[in-house]
């Protein structure tokens, strides 16, 4: 509800005219018609002969937080680096379990070797490490996946 009292600012972020008392003057708060984050500022009087005012570019940050203030195109390429960082963890975490499942192999061709004492130990032992070697191999690939997902993720930023 407006009064004659009221101050009116502009958002920094859309634009759009705000009434507020003056007593909240420097104060943050949430757009009421895009829900970005802007500062309650009281604009000075009005000079008699208007000067050619450049298009107003929004704050980076606003008073209250350090929270930076994004464009739709900032945010966008904030999102694809954040899914481009969650691909990167999911192949470390792929490389990890390669190489839990190379040690598991490599302790159970151990054990089926000490198990049977006979001429199959030699099938075994390749067998085994056949194994091994392919899931290290798929680790080390996995693993390097992910650091050029991250390098490409920490080009974008």
């Amino acid at each position: 509800m407006e009064t004659s009292e009221d101050a009116k600012c502009n958002c920094q972020t859309c634009g759009q005219p705000i009434a507020f008392p003056p007593e909240l003057h420097n104060t943050p708060i949430e757009c009421p018609h895009c829900t970005a984050e802007t500062l309650l500022l009281i604009p000075p009087a009005a000079p008699t002969t208007p000067p050619a005012q450049p298009k107003p570019t929004p704050p980076k940050t606003t008073a209250a937080s350090a929270t930076p203030v994004l464009s739709p195109e900032e945010q966008q390429l904030r999102k694809v680096i954040n899914d481009l960082v969650g691909k990167a963890d999911l192949f470390s975490n792929a490389s990890t379990l390669c190489m839990v499942l190379a040690g598991l192999i490599f302790v159970i061709t151990l054990l089926a070797a000490a198990v049977n004492q006979n001429s199959e130990v030699e099938g075994i032992f390749i067998i085994g490490f056949s194994a091994v070697a392919g899931a290290i191999s798929c680790a080390i690939w996995l693993f390097l996946a992910a650091q050029i997902i991250h390098i490409r993720a920490n080009t974008e930023k």
